[in-house]
C-alpha cells in the first residue's frame, strides 16, 4: 500500500536549525484568521478567536532547545447548557530536538525536566504545529459555563443494569427479526 502524504499543517511556521543564532532566537507567532478557522474545524471548536505563540529558541550542541508560551481564546459549547462558552487557554511548554534521537513515525510532546528529546527532522523544526498540537491538549473536552455549579464527585453514573428495562422493550419493535 503507497504512503500517503501527510495533510499541511493548518498553522505552519518552520524554522531551519541554521536561521537560529548562536545567542538563540525570540519567537513571536500569531495565527491569521484562516488558520484559526483551520484549527477551529480540526478541533471541533465552536470559533479559535486568536492563537499567540511566544518563546526562545536555542542551539545546542546536536539540535534545537524550543521554550514556548501559547495562549488561545476558543469558544466551544457548554456539555451541560448548550450555550456557547469563551475559554482563555494558556500553557507553556519545551522541547529538545536533536539529530541524535531516530525518527519512529509518531511525534509526541514531552513535558517537564529530563524528558526524551525528539528527532530534528531535515534540521527543521515546525513551531506553529508543535503549538497546535499543544492547542489540542489544552482544549477541555467537557466544557461548561464558568456560572455552573462544579459536577459532583462520587456520581455515580447509571449501570447497564439500569437501562436495561429500555433495551428490553426494543425486542417487540417492529421490524425486529425474531428468532435464530
Amino acid at each position: 500500500m503507497p504512503d500517503k502524504a501527510l495533510p499541511e499543517p493548518e498553522f505552519s511556521r518552520s524554522l531551519r536549525v541554521a536561521d537560529v543564532p548562536a545567542e538563540g532566537l525570540e519567537v513571536v507567532l500569531r495565527a491569521t484568521a484562516g488558520e484559526c478557522t483551520a484549527l477551529a474545524r480540526r478541533f471541533a471548536l465552536g470559533a479559535l478567536d486568536r492563537l499567540d505563540v511566544g518563546g526562545r529558541v536555542l542551539r545546542t550542541g546536536h539540535g534545537l532547545r524550543v521554550d514556548l508560551r501559547v495562549e488561545a481564546t476558543v469558544q466551544q459549547t457548554c456539555v451541560v447548557t448548550l450555550e456557547p462558552v469563551t475559554s482563555v487557554l494558556v500553557d507553556e511548554f519545551a522541547c529538545e530536538f536533536r539529530r541524535d534521537v531516530a525518527e519512529d513515525g509518531e511525534f509526541s510532546l514531552h513535558w517537564g525536566e529530563g524528558d526524551p528529546p525528539e528527532p530534528l527532522v531535515n534540521e527543521r523544526v515546525d513551531l506553529g504545529d508543535l503549538a497546535a498540537d499543544l492547542l489540542g491538549a489544552m482544549i477541555d473536552p467537557y466544557p461548561r459555563r464558568p456560572d455552573l455549579p462544579a459536577p459532583e464527585e462520587g456520581r455515580q453514573e447509571p449501570t447497564q443494569t439500569a437501562r436495561a428495562p429500555a433495551f428490553e422493550r426494543l425486542k417487540d419493535w417492529p421490524g425486529r427479526r425474531r428468532g435464530g
